[in-house]
């Protein structure tokens, strides 16, 4: 079992981690281009893929790395690695719940009001762009220890 496990944990964070990554590299290029319609559409996406496809990768992912701990006799909830892959899971469940769901619906509602030139619009794009990068960045380190395991 632990094969598979390992397996499904792996396949989840590559497919999370990758899809992470192409859809913030998207992002970038739509906010330079200055475009309200792929403004508006790349958010829009972003609304329907968290919970279609982010939400239930991250929690395959986290659910298989906790399954894995549970029927390893190697491994423990203790481990370096293992906690602080739990402690980056939920650092960027809470980035993702917490933040950039709630200013992407409001983001949404600004630009189908119009205000897409407005100071206050264009500050709330680089701000949850921002604290995207540091979501993935935190995805990114999660690989790290998850490979390097230290401790």
């Amino acid at each position: 079992m632990n094969d598979l496990y390992l397996t499904l944990h792996v396949i989840g964070a590559v497919a999370w981690v990758g899809a992470s990554t192409l859809f913030h590299i998207t992002g970038r290029r739509v906010v330079a281009a200055n475009d309200q319609q792929s403004l508006r559409q790349f958010f829009r996406d972003g609304e329907y893929f968290s919970t279609r496809y982010f939400i239930p990768v991250a929690l395959l992912t986290v659910a298989m790395g906790v399954a894995l701990v549970l029927s390893d006799k190697y491994l423990e909830f203790s481990d370096p690695f293992v906690s602080m892959g739990l402690t980056m899971f939920i650092v960027s469940f809470v980035m993702g719940a917490g933040f950039l769901g709630p200013q992407t619906g409001k983001l949404l509602k600004r630009l189908d009001a119009g205000e897409f030139e407005t100071p206050a619009v264009q500050s709330q794009v680089k701000r949850v762009l921002t604290v995207s990068s540091i979501e993935l960045l935190l995805l990114w380190a999660t690989v790290v220890v998850m490979v390097v395991k230290p401790g």
